[in-house]
């Protein structure tokens, strides 16, 4: 799909995150027409639904995160997201939010 977060609501990536996470905040510019370019799954951190990363792919939004921003605040696979604009805990409306166009801030539970 042209908004680059594919849904996969049947599946589910089971639980994610652990004792040593850093959380921080990614705010991503999406314009008309351009891609995010990740794939995500819904997924559980403790008690709580959130989506975890799956896939990158060059040339999206995150990968403009990627290149502007130090490693450790990088996007990467595995990490989970926890919160799209102001949307948490409900991995459908989460992923809605990912497919539309303009500012998109999250926070992001990085797993490395």
């Amino acid at each position: 799909s042209a908004g680059g977060a594919e849904p996969r609501a049947q599946e589910s990536a089971g639980q994610c995150g652990g004792p040593a996470d850093l959380t921080f905040d990614a705010v991503l510019f999406k314009p008309d027409g351009a891609r995010l370019g990740i794939d995500v799954l819904p997924c559980k951190v403790g008690e709580m639904s959130a989506l975890t990363v799956r896939r990158l792919t060059r040339g999206g939004a995150v990968d403009a995160w990627n290149q502007m921003n130090r490693a450790e605040r990088h996007i990467q696979v595995g990490d989970c997201i926890l919160n799209v604009n102001g949307t948490a805990g409900e991995p459908q409306r989460m992923m809605e939010a990912l497919r539309r166009n303009g500012e998109l801030r999250g926070l992001i539970l990085s797993t490395r």
